[in-house]
């Protein structure tokens, strides 16, 4: 992936921006939890 993201616990705020810049890139829903879902970890 070309997104890199270095912050270990994203604020609500930034998760919801990270998710309308996916969907604006064309990402399905379920795509961006498995992003997100691997950002938690």
């Amino acid at each position: 992936m070309a997104i890199k993201i270095t912050i270990l616990k994203p604020k609500q705020e930034e998760k919801e921006k990270m998710t309308n810049q996916l969907l604006s890139a064309g990402r399905s829903k379920e795509e961006i939890g498995l992003i997100l879902g691997e950002v938690k970890k």
